[in-house]
């Protein structure tokens, strides 16, 4: 009887780690907005010109920031995903807009490994498409995340916008490491990451990849892959027209 009466428990903890973990990541956004906004005026030279090992040492501050940053909205939406809580307010809106202003994130490294980049879109007036904006920066965020990351020095990323029927189709290619054939569908798993990634010693939870798939298929749409080891991924999704 009594170890009936703990399995009916179990439910308890979960929901009380779902709820510290959003309180908690609520509460690390705060300063770590803050460290970003500063090193961002340091780095634009605002406040006195930068010595190259200044700013070498700077730039690997920022980086740990954002990585930490993206690490804490991952655990804060995964959170809200398990305990049914993620909300959604959908209304029509410019998904090249999102792109646009997501894209502001990410010219800095961008620019910093020569990778050199490609906003396609067709036509060039795309119609609105029904989504939750700050849910689906989450999602432009995580891809381009993962894009930079695994993508090498003078590589290649391309971005395209496309109207398919009452769909509009988003694609982010890169020229990166790819991913291991045997290990394709594990890619959208909860803390699942390649081997290639893990040999990388690059940074990462293995959450990104789960929440664009959650996100996705709450708006109704879908999201799919190609990739080839050693020879880069390109990740697609469809969102419908409003």
């Amino acid at each position: 009887m009594a170890a009936a009466k703990t399995s009916q428990k179990l439910p308890v903890p979960d929901a009380t780690a779902s709820e510290f973990i959003t309180v908690m990541a609520h509460q690390l956004r705060t300063p770590l907005s803050a460290v970003k906004w500063v090193m961002n005026m340091l780095l634009a030279g605002d406040v006195g010109e930068l010595t190259p090992e200044q700013k070498s040492l700077l730039l690997k501050g920022y980086q740990s920031n954002e990585r930490m940053i993206s690490l804490v909205n991952d655990m804060l939406n995964v959170a809200l995903i398990e305990a049914g809580r993620l909300h959604f307010h959908i209304a029509p809106r410019s998904l090249e807009d999102l792109v646009n202003e997501v894209m502001l994130d990410f010219f800095g490294p961008i620019q910093r490994k020569k990778i050199r980049f490609a906003l396609n879109v067709a036509p060039p007036t795309l119609p609105r498409v029904s989504l939750d904006a700050d849910r689906m920066k989450t999602v432009l965020h995580n891809l381009l995340e993962n894009a930079v990351q695994y993508t090498p020095v003078n590589g290649s990323i391309t971005l395209a916008l496309e109207k398919d029927g009452e769909q509009v189709s988003v694609t982010i290619q890169d020229s990166g490491i790819g991913i291991p054939k045997p290990q394709q569908k594990k890619i959208f798993s909860r803390f699942f990451r390649g081997d290639n990634a893990v040999r990388m010693e690059t940074d990462g939870s293995g959450l990104g990849l789960y929440v664009v798939r959650r996100i996705i298929e709450q708006h109704g749409g879908r999201v799919w892959f190609e990739s080839e080891e050693g020879k880069g991924s390109a990740f697609h999704f469809t969102l419908p027209v409003a």
